[in-house]
């Protein structure tokens, strides 16, 4: 059991500096979905303005 819990642990050791090299690219991918969500922003503030305007003209 010893035995695979070092290898288990020098693995992860092996295997931190790739995951270090792919956290730029991390970075970056969920930056995308953020841009995304930005230009939601402005639609979900329109999305209240949308009902409201069937509602104008009976007030």
């Amino acid at each position: 059991m010893k035995k695979v819990i070092l290898l288990v642990f020098f693995l992860t050791l092996i295997g931190l500096p790739q995951l270090n090299k792919l956290n730029p690219l991390d970075k970056l991918q969920p930056l995308e979905p953020l841009n995304g969500l930005e230009k939601l922003q402005p639609l979900e503030g329109l999305a209240p303005l949308e009902p409201l305007s069937p509602l104008t003209p009976l007030l």
